[in-house]
């Protein structure tokens, strides 16, 4: 198994960062390789998928949800393929340590995300705009 795992400290609730990371409509603001995501369901569960397709792109990714926990922990792993990604949100001090754990059963795990994609969540949760935005 080939992983990658990424932590960060957000200095937002637990729960304003896990509805921030699981809006499918504010994933652009944060995660640059993705222009657009669509769940098949507005209330995300378990079994929910989501197709996301990155810029200049008409390949669209699908995803199942295979772990769901509100506001601890979320896994997708891809339809069809070897990768998964689980967040898992921890409260920590006056805010939350968030962890991005990618991986691949099998092969290599490609185009892994780097801690830039996660310093750009903190600063997007953390301006006045997100907090405004967020609940």
């Amino acid at each position: 198994m080939k992983e990658n795992i990424r932590k960060i400290y957000i200095s937002r609730p637990v729960s304003e960062v896990f509805a921030f990371t699981w809006d499918s409509s504010k994933l652009p603001l944060w995660f640059d390789a993705i222009a657009e995501e669509i769940p098949s369901e507005t209330s995300l569960k378990l079994g929910t998928t989501l197709k996301n397709r990155g810029y200049n792109s008409e390949q669209w990714n699908e995803y199942k949800i295979t772990e769901f926990t509100p506001n601890e922990v979320t896994t997708l792993s891809q339809v069809g393929g070897p990768y998964h990604v689980r967040y898992i949100y921890k409260p920590y001090q006056d805010g939350t340590e968030f962890t991005y754990h990618e991986w691949v059963d099998d092969g290599e795990l490609e185009n892994q995300v780097s801690q830039k994609v996660l310093e750009k969540l903190k600063n997007v949760l953390e301006s006045n705009l997100a907090k405004e935005d967020v609940v």
